[in-house]
C-alpha cells in the first residue's frame, strides 16, 4: 500500500505540471490587457509600462512560465494583482468557508443520498421507489442558483427563519477571539460562544441544502443502482437461506459490497464541491473560494487564477488516492501493488 501511494503521488507531479502549463496559456491569452483593468483612465503610459514590468508582463511567456514554476515549488504563488496580498494568503483565508461548506453539504448529501437509495432499492417498483427517484431526478435537474434563490425567498424573507447571506452576523464575529481552525462551527464550540455556534450553524443551513441537492440525488440513484446489483448475488441468497434478518443481509452483506461504485461518486463530488461552488458561494456570498477565483478571472487577476487551479487540482489528486485508500479499508481483500 505504501508503495502505491508513492507511486501514485510521483505521477502526480507530471498531471500538475500539465495543468499549470495549460492554465498558464489560458490566461495569458484571454482578450484584454490586466494592466489597463488595473489602471485608471487617466493614467499615462509610461505608469503602464512600469506597472507591466513590475508584474514581469514585459518578458517572454516560456520565461514567465518557468518563473512562475519555481516560485510555485516553494509555495510562493506571487501577489494579487488586485489587493496586493500574498495570493496563498488569500487562499488560506477563503479555503475554511468552502470546506465548511463543503464538508456539510456533502453530510447532508452522504446521509440522505445513501438512506434514499437503500429504501428505493429494497422497496422496488413500489410508491416510495417512484417517490425516491423522481425526487432525485428533480434534485438532479434543478439549477442550484434557482434553488438557492427559492430557499432565500420563503426561509429568508417571508418566515425570515434563517439570515440571507455571509457566514455568521457581523455582531458576533467582532467579539470572537482569532480563528483556530477557521471553520466557524467548530471554533465556536471550542471558546464555548454558543450564541455565535448558533449564528454560524444558521447562516450555513440554506447554501449546504442548496448545494447539496445534486450529489444527494447523484448518490441515491447510484446508490440504488448498486444495490439491486449486489442483491441478486448469490451470497445474498445464501445469506437469506441461512436465516439472516433482512436488516443485516442489507446493512452487512449488501451494503457493504455495494459501496464501492458509491465511494467513487462521493470523491468527486467532494472534490468539486471543495473546488468551489460558485453558484451556490455568489447567491449566498459565501466568501469562499469559487467566488473569489469568479472575482479574479473578472479582474485578470493572473496570479489568483493560476494559485486556484493549482491547489484545485492537488485536492482532486489527493481525494482520488484517498479514495483508493477507502477502498481497502472497505474490502479487505483489495490489495494494490
Amino acid at each position: 500500500m505504501v508503495s502505491y501511494i508513492v507511486r501514485k503521488l510521483f505521477w502526480a507531479i507530471p498531471t500538475l505540471l500539465g495543468v499549470s502549463l495549460l492554465v498558464f496559456l489560458m490566461v495569458h491569452f484571454i482578450p484584454g490587457d490586466p494592466v489597463l483593468a488595473l489602471t485608471p483612465k487617466g493614467a499615462t503610459e509610461e505608469y503602464r509600462r512600469q506597472l507591466r514590468r513590475e508584474l514581469g508582463l514585459d518578458r517572454p511567456l516560456y520565461e514567465q512560465y518557468f518563473r512562475f514554476i519555481g516560485r510555485a515549488i516553494r509555495g510562493d504563488f506571487g501577489r494579487s494583482v488586485q489587493s496586493s496580498r500574498p495570493v496563498m494568503e488569500e487562499f488560506w483565508q477563503r479555503f475554511p468557508a468552502t470546506l465548511e461548506l463543503s464538508l456539510v453539504s456533502m453530510f447532508l448529501a452522504v446521509l440522505l443520498g445513501v438512506g434514499v437509495g437503500i429504501i428505493s432499492a429494497v422497496w422496488r417498483n413500489t410508491w416510495l421507489d417512484y417517490l425516491s427517484m423522481t425526487g432525485a431526478l428533480a434534485g438532479v435537474s434543478m439549477p442550484v442558483f434557482w434553488l438557492g434563490l427559492v430557499l432565500i425567498y420563503f426561509f429568508s424573507f417571508k418566515l425570515g427563519w434563517f439570515p440571507v447571506s455571509g457566514r455568521i452576523s457581523s455582531y458576533v464575529l467582532l467579539e470572537l477571539p482569532e480563528p483556530v481552525t477557521g471553520l466557524l462551527m467548530v471554533d465556536t464550540l471550542l471558546v464555548g460562544d454558543m450564541e455565535a455556534f448558533r449564528s454560524a450553524l444558521s447562516h450555513l443551513v440554506l447554501p449546504s441544502l442548496a448545494l447539496s441537492t445534486i450529489p444527494m440525488a447523484i448518490i441515491a440513484r447510484m446508490t440504488r443502482a448498486s444495490m439491486l446489483e449486489v442483491l441478486q448475488a448469490e451470497y445474498i441468497k445464501t445469506a437469506r437461506a441461512k436465516g439472516c434478518s433482512s436488516w443485516r443481509v442489507i446493512f452487512v452483506h449488501a451494503l457493504r459490497n455495494a459501496l464501492i461504485p458509491v465511494v467513487t461518486v462521493i470523491g468527486l463530488m467532494l472534490g468539486s464541491l471543495l473546488a468551489g461552488a460558485v453558484l451556490t458561494e455568489t447567491t449566498f456570498s459565501w466568501p469562499g473560494v469559487g467566488k473569489w477565483v469568479v472575482d479574479a478571472v473578472q479582474q485578470r487577476d493572473y496570479p489568483v487564477i493560476q494559485a486556484a487551479t493549482l491547489m484545485i487540482s492537488c485536492i482532486f489528486i489527493l481525494l482520488n488516492l484517498g479514495v483508493d485508500v477507502l477502498y481497502a479499508w472497505i474490502h479487505p481483500e483489495i490489495r494494490y501493488t
